[in-house]
């Protein structure tokens, strides 16, 4: 048997083998991305700024944008019908009744133009999975029926988070501002096809809004803190965001369940479908309801019922949202097609 060979002393000439460093790619940890993981290789990412400080950037520059590009088109409407005859800007109110079809075309135009496709470029700019980045995945549909019949089940929390919203005392020119805003759904109702109302009040925000909010804004917001917090601040941003004072607490309600919706299932898409499934509720129940006397479209929200009768109708919706809850579920991970360095 041999002996096995003694052991060399180490001493500081010895040479050591330097070990091989490999540096690790900056990345996003996701679930339901190829691989577990999303790069962060791209411009902006190589800047270094905060995501939260990108979130606030992105939702202040794109609506400035989308509210400069509306007026261009609705001023641009506005002198094709003039026939050369000056406009009067110190009525926006008489304005906006003028050319309701103009400033519903301007306000689609500007909401593709000024916040969904400047929010793709943005994530361009920082993944080279920038889909994975905005959380465009698909879903199993029994998902997403699942994901509508949570907004049915919190409804009665939505008209009863409305009716505190009347409560709140607002000042004059906000509820002026709020007037202005309802007379001019009242006469889009009244001149346009219920179609058409559709494809630019429900389905263009679901697809617009959806990709800032719950894709962009959501996903830089829950780099900076933990999820639940991102969720609620998202979600009331939302809401605010819309400047609506009489609508405030109920949309931010909606904005919160859209957030929790795309956290849990790791996708945008059926907060898209219950965000247009919401809005086209509204546009259907406005035409119907219209020419009824007194209608007001910022109750839409609301029941017809006192606050001590929709009570009952929240804790059966919270107990009924409690079973959907379980039912809503994320794809599985994906590694097909993965890197063999993620695998």
């Amino acid at each position: 048997m041999l002996n096995p060979a003694p052991e060399q002393p180490l001493d500081s000439e010895t040479p050591v083998p330097a070990l091989a460093f490999v540096p690790t790619e900056p990345h996003l940890k996701d679930a339901q991305a190829v691989g577990g993981k999303i790069p962060l290789d791209r411009f902006w990412e190589r800047q270094k700024f905060p995501p939260w400080l990108m979130a606030i950037l992105a939702m202040f520059l794109f609506f400035l944008l989308f509210n400069v590009l509306g007026a261009f088109f609705m001023l641009g409407s506005l002198l094709m019908q003039s026939n050369g005859n000056a406009l009067d800007l110190t009525n926006v109110e008489k304005l906006l009744k003028q050319d309701v079809m103009g400033q519903l075309v301007g306000n689609t135009i500007g909401q593709f133009l000024g916040l969904g496709i400047p929010a793709l470029l943005l994530a361009r700019g920082h993944s080279s999975r920038w889909l994975d980045f905005l959380r465009i995945r698909s879903v199993d549909m029994t998902t997403v029926l699942w994901s509508v019949l949570g907004l049915v089940a919190i409804y009665p929390l939505i008209a009863l988070s409305a009716e505190l919203n009347a409560l709140i005392p607002a000042p004059e020119m906000v509820r002026e501002m709020d007037k202005i805003r309802e007379d001019f759904i009242m006469e889009l109702l009244r001149k346009s096809n219920m179609w058409f109302n559709l494809f630019a009040v429900a389905l263009t925000p679901a697809i617009c809004e959806e990709i800032l909010f719950r894709g962009y804004v959501q996903r830089q917001v829950e780099r900076s803190m933990a999820p639940v917090w991102a969720i609620v601040i998202t979600g009331t941003v939302f809401g605010l965001y819309h400047l609506s004072y009489a609508q405030a607490l109920p949309l931010s309600l909606i904005g919160i369940y859209l957030c929790w919706l795309t956290w849990k299932t790791g996708s945008i898409l059926p907060a898209v479908v219950v965000h247009f499934v919401n809005n086209g509720f509204s546009v259907v129940m406005a035409t119907a309801l219209m020419n009824q006397k007194g209608f007001d479209p910022s109750k839409l929200e609301q029941l017809p019922l006192p606050w001590y009768g929709i009570l009952p109708l929240v804790l059966v919706g919270l107990i009924g949202f409690r079973y959907v809850m379980h039912r809503i579920r994320a794809n599985p991970p994906s590694y097909e097609n993965a890197p063999a360095s993620v695998l």
